[in-house]
């Protein structure tokens, strides 16, 4: 070994010793039995005992929520076919007014294995960080109802905040009227999804959810959802029900018969 081997040798195990001791001092280490100062993490440094809770903003959650809903839980739904897509950023597009803007959207197309009739269901979601998570979202949600079959608050609530008293008003009041619940760890892994409160489904005014629709979803979105609905049979059999078309519009179901 040459000189200049032995000083950086030298150099390295110096600093082990002042980054060892510095670590013990903050209590991440400590000194534990065993030769050549054998130490270990204390329990409070041990990963498993403290994640920190970092803040994410409510657009940054859009996205990844969306891919979770349109790969894994519109098959949990047992959906045949499905689109999701964030609602939430349109720009000036009018959408109706006030809290009429889920910010995502998942429409459904669902066949039976007895039932001859294929149905679309609109499915509603109104995200929430944890800081933004509060009443006033499930009375947003409860106005997205009023044109879709069901309606979600999806709060992002990380697990290492422990129990959380503030989000009790919130299942409360969704408990009492009708809306869904889930919160998630990881707004990436469906596994660390938790449903709390299943959502009620009601019916809508064919031509209330058809404009809901129509105003909702990307052209993009809408055409595939036609496309999806004919290819399941929803036009032939929703016409044979006795269902009439409407001569002009532009529309996506058409009081119930989806256009071609």
């Amino acid at each position: 070994m040459t000189l200049r081997d032995d000083l950086q040798m030298r150099s390295k195990i110096d600093r082990y010793w002042e980054v060892r001791n510095h670590l013990i001092d903050l209590a991440f280490l400590e000194r534990c039995g065993g030769k050549g100062g054998s130490v270990r993490l204390t329990e409070e440094a041990r990963p498993s005992s403290y994640v920190e809770y970092v803040p994410r903003p409510e657009r940054e959650l859009y996205e990844p929520m969306c891919c979770v809903l349109r790969a894994n839980w519109t098959k949990e739904e047992e959906f045949s076919d499905a689109v999701a897509a964030v609602t939430a950023d349109q720009g000036s597009r009018t959408t109706g007014g006030r809290w009429t803007r889920p910010d995502i959207l998942v429409v459904g197309v669902r066949r039976y294995a007895v039932l001859p009739q294929v149905d679309v269901e609109a499915v509603t979601f109104e995200v929430k960080t944890f800081e933004g998570a509060n009443v006033t979202a499930v009375y947003e949600a409860l106005a997205h109802r009023r044109r879709a079959h069901r309606a979600y608050v999806l709060v992002h609530r990380p697990t290492s905040l422990g129990t959380v008293p503030r989000l009790e008003p919130i299942e409360q009041a969704a408990r009492g009227h009708g809306i869904g619940l889930i919160l998630t760890d990881d707004p990436h892994d469906f596994g660390q999804w938790e449903t709390r409160l299943p959502a009620v489904h009601v019916e809508p005014h064919p031509h209330v959810l058809d404009s809901f629709l129509h105003q909702q979803l990307p052209p993009d979105d809408e055409a595939q959802l036609r496309k999806m609905a004919a290819r399941h049979g929803y036009l032939a059999r929703r016409a044979a029900g006795g269902h009439r078309r409407r001569p002009h519009g532009h529309s996506v179901l058409r009081l119930g018969v989806l256009r071609r």
